[in-house]
């Protein structure tokens, strides 16, 4: 990779996706790397700058529009030539569109990562139809598919049909502080969760899930969530509905999670789909006991009770179920907390992520050395 430019492709700027960016971005930069980030101004291209590296501001916007992505790839082909990129790699839906077919039009190879497809999102078989066949249209654009679980590469095998040579299992990974527990003998479990406030993250059915829990044990057990996006406010009024103000707390987007997830006793992510969330590695890697919807690399993290507890999404009952059984057994909860931790620390550490991305880019760029991409 000596000498070679890697642009960093992203939309969206906050949550999971753009987490991963910076990090990437981050160790490249320390590594004495050449790297640079495209993405929509906000939380990302404020952070890449005061790094240090970078910044390209596109018009990227996470709604279809065929005006701005038209006029983003155009933005982006010029970038990629004037500033001499050799590798684009693009993350989520909209960048992977927009970054392979101006790395395409550049003339310079490309990688991709879905961070969930972008199928996923369809809540009706014409629009799925559509986003798979989109993923199979610039497929042939792309040298690499970086998975970051292994559900992630076996829909893209089995839905978009794509050959094993083409995807790449590069799991997520997270640099873990030492533990600073600050909660523990209180009367008072505190049940919560970082997420941004999408449908995606399926809060209401932790909301709905609280209401049940706080009936059966009223103000023993509290619950809070934070983060902030588009669903805050019909959040606010399912709590207010349920009768949960004074046990249900949003506490808004936070800078860094370590202090908040240190705070909770028991972790819930009810997610309705994912690639592999940060959340849920930051909250194991914390010494928590999890409670995590079965989707995306979901499994790959929790493949056993020992390490937390998996039940099916979209299911307030089931997780309720779960978080009952935590609240009731303190020592469950240090044994699964303590376990989780050790499993993020042998497996999904932020080197071995960032070593397996710079892997991929290294074997795209000898491939284009050598003729073969």
């Amino acid at each position: 990779m000596k000498g070679a430019k890697v642009l960093q492709v992203c939309q969206p700027a906050d949550g999971g996706v753009a987490y991963q960016v910076s990090l990437l971005a981050q160790a490249m930069r320390d590594r004495g790397l050449p790297v640079g980030v495209a993405c929509s101004s906000g939380a990302l291209s404020e952070r890449m700058r005061g790094s240090g590296i970078e910044v390209h501001e596109l018009p990227l916007v996470r709604q279809v529009s065929p005006r701005k992505d038209l006029s983003a790839s155009r933005a982006l082909r010029r970038i990629i030539r004037e500033d001499g990129y050799s590798l684009v790699h693009a993350h989520s839906a909209k960048a992977g569109v927009v970054g392979r077919v101006a790395s395409r039009l550049a003339g310079v190879p490309s990688v991709y990562t879905p961070h969930a497809w972008s199928f996923l999102v369809a809540e009706r078989g014409f629009e799925r139809q559509v986003y798979v066949a989109i993923e199979r249209l610039l497929a042939p654009f792309t040298s690499y598919i970086i998975c970051v679980s292994s559900g992630e590469l076996e829909l893209g095998q089995r839905v978009v049909g794509l050959g094993v040579d083409k995807l790449q299992l590069v799991a997520n990974g997270v640099a873990v502080p030492p533990p600073s527990r600050t909660r523990g003998g209180e009367e008072e479990l505190v049940v919560g969760s970082v997420c941004r406030l999408t449908r995606q993250k399926g809060i209401i059915y932790l909301v709905r899930a609280a209401e049940a829990v706080r009936r059966e044990r009223g103000g023993a057990v509290r619950f809070s969530v934070a983060g902030n996006g588009p669903d805050l406010e019909p959040l606010k009024a399912e709590i207010d509905r349920l009768g949960l103000r004074d046990g249900f707390d949003l506490v808004g987007a936070l800078e860094e999670p370590w202090e908040y997830l240190c705070s909770l006793d028991v972790f819930v992510l009810p997610s309705l789909w994912e690639g592999m969330p940060f959340a849920l590695l930051e909250a194991m890697g914390t010494g928590l006991p999890v409670v995590a919807s079965d989707v995306g690399g979901v499994r790959d993290v929790i493949p056993r009770n020992a390490f937390g507890t998996v039940v099916p999404p979209a299911n307030a009952d089931a997780l309720k179920v779960a978080i009952l059984h935590y609240v009731d057994h303190p020592e469950l909860r240090r044994r699964v907390g303590a376990a989780a931790r050790q499993r993020i620390l042998r497996e999904f550490g932020q080197e071995r992520m960032v070593e397996g991305n710079l892997g991929v880019y290294a074997e795209v760029l000898k491939s284009l050395k050598y003729g073969r991409a």
